[in-house]
């Protein structure tokens, strides 16, 4: 498959004209053709510490990734929106550690998604400026 895989997730919210957008990024090691950032698979790592053994997720977010969405955010007041609006494009790391900790994004609304993001300083995976 040419570029990252996505799952594209269209969140209802109480604009009955419009959806948005919040972009899983389902990360390989290709490069995306509309921004040509190489994505990262999702590393699973197991160490001992003491007597038990440990298990740590990460994932590597490139520059580039987050300078693109800095970009789409500065420029996002410009945009005339149609249909569907990008309004994040969240890591799959992030979205399993909200899921280990109770918060589905499948079934959660647009804004509780902005307001975690936000709370957890993860303005950086946010693709617009504007108010949903």
């Amino acid at each position: 498959m040419g570029g990252a895989d996505r799952v594209l997730l269209s969140l209802s919210v109480s604009l009955p004209s419009r959806s948005f957008l919040f972009t899983l990024r389902k990360e390989t090691s290709s490069m995306s053709k509309k921004d040509q950032t190489p994505m990262h698979d999702v590393v699973e790592n197991f160490h001992q510490d003491g007597d038990r053994v440990v298990r740590e997720i990460s994932q590597h977010i490139p520059q580039q990734f987050l300078s693109n969405l800095k970009r789409q955010r500065e420029d996002s007041m410009s945009v005339k929106e149609g249909e569907l609006m990008k309004v994040a494009s969240i890591p799959v790391a992030v979205a399993e550690k909200w899921r280990r900790e109770g918060f589905d994004i499948y079934r959660e609304s647009g804004k509780a998604i902005i307001k975690r993001l936000h709370d957890e300083g993860l303005d950086g995976f946010l693709a617009t400026n504007k108010r949903i």
